[in-house]
């Protein structure tokens, strides 16, 4: 596969901003690593409209069976419904349950899109400033020799350091945020805030921390009262390691040698804010309508959350605030940008696309932890074309609109 991505001597970028980070198929390879951040581009000339639910199908099936990809759903939305939605493989091989319709699967740093609209409604609504210390929402985080505000922890480049050695392999139980803010806390900065960008959970966790100063409720409770019953995302819910949930996938990853293999066990109650999200594709679908509608946030809070980042020296990245921004190869004529997000844990491929223009989204949800490149994307784009199609506007015009 080609590379997608471009050295820059202005900073390191670890691509899991938004879960975009290039691995191989082995379990090891999950590790984060520095590297520049990507504008994932799919030539329109490589990409082949779909425009029948048999070719789709068909390219699905390939796409699995190539890559080893054991359970898979997918979800399209088009002007303010999801439109089409189907699952293919198996949620568990070992049971031989086929993945469905209702199949929960982890979504990764599609969690910290979530996590940034719920900071976002805090900011609409006064109770967080996004040009505050976060010191001043987490009072047990210590003062570090710059501050960092709640807008640098928002687009990755507040100073808190990511990952050390296997941590993102961590099976440690935590009863809380709170409780895990030991892990970082008394951590030196990385980088002076502002100056640089890093992909880090911990500053998501510093969010979480923070909404729960300013609403008095558990991050899980605000998140779902704030974000997730307004989009209307009723079967998302955080991923809790011993809980029995109905329909959740078996996690799968590939060994060095491509064989599936059960992925290492992790207990995400460290991460919540930043990928502990468990969801289908459909809901997944509808946080990227909610997000292209306008519907959670203010006017002045969605252009915050789709604005790229600036670093102090000026340079400008590609990257909003649990999002990332760049063209994913021209579905239509005249298209702008899209607007995208993505997850890698173990055990879990999550990929939101929406193009805010045409007021379409699609969502991918793979039950294995491995490479999200330029194949991801041009599936997703090729799902886009279905909405075109004859069947899916007939179907879209029977369907009730949700109030």
């Amino acid at each position: 596969m080609k590379p997608l991505f471009r050295a820059t001597r202005h900073i390191a970028l670890v691509l899991a901003l938004v879960g975009m980070r290039t691995l191989t198929a082995s379990a090891q390879s999950e590790r984060p690593t520095l590297g520049a951040r990507p504008k994932p581009r799919v030539s329109s000339s490589e990409v082949q409209p779909a425009t029948t639910v048999a070719q789709l199908d068909e390219a699905f099936r390939a796409f699995m069976a190539r890559e080893k990809v054991p359970g898979l759903s997918v979800a399209l939305a088009r002007d303010g419904q999801v439109v089409w939605r189907k699952a293919y493989g198996f949620a568990d091989l070992e049971g031989q349950v086929p993945a469905g319709l209702a199949t929960l699967f982890r979504i990764g740093s599609i969690s910290k899109a979530i996590t940034a609209v719920a900071v976002l409604r805090a900011v609409d609504t006064g109770r967080i400033d996004l040009d505050a210390d976060v010191q001043h929402y987490v009072p047990a985080f210590p003062a570090k020799t710059s501050a960092i505000l709640v807008r640098q922890l928002l687009t990755g480049t507040g100073g808190i350091r990511g990952y050390i050695g296997d941590e993102y392999l961590r099976n440690l139980h935590f009863s809380s945020l709170a409780a895990s803010l030991s892990l970082f806390r008394d951590d030196t900065l990385a980088y002076v805030p502002g100056t640089s960008y890093i992909e880090t959970p911990y500053g998501f966790t510093l969010l979480g921390l923070a909404l729960e100063f300013v609403a008095h409720a558990s991050y899980e409770e605000y998140v779902t009262r704030e974000v997730l019953r307004p989009a209307h995302m009723a079967a998302t819910r955080v991923d809790g390691f011993t809980p029995i949930m109905p329909n959740r996938a078996r996690l799968y990853t590939r060994d060095s040698l491509g064989h599936i293999r059960n992925a290492d066990p992790i207990d995400v109650s460290y991460k919540v804010p930043a990928g502990g999200w468990i969801s289908t594709a459909a809901d997944v679908a509808r946080l990227g309508v909610a997000l292209m509608d306008g519907s959670l946030m203010s006017q002045s809070g969605n252009a915050a959350m789709r604005a790229p980042v600036r670093l102090t020296d000026g340079t400008q990245l590609p990257l909003g605030m649990g999002v990332a921004l760049g063209t994913v190869g021209g579905r239509l004529p005249g298209t702008k940008d899209a607007v995208w997000a993505s997850g890698l844990i173990q055990g879990g491929i999550a990929v939101l696309l929406m193009y805010p223009h045409d007021r379409i989204a699609v969502a991918l949800l793979m039950n294995v932890n491995g490479e999200v490149g330029a194949e991801s994307f041009r599936l997703l784009t090729q799902t886009t074309f279905l909405a075109d199609s004859t069947a899916i506007r007939l179907r879209r015009l029977r369907m009730p609109r949700k109030p």
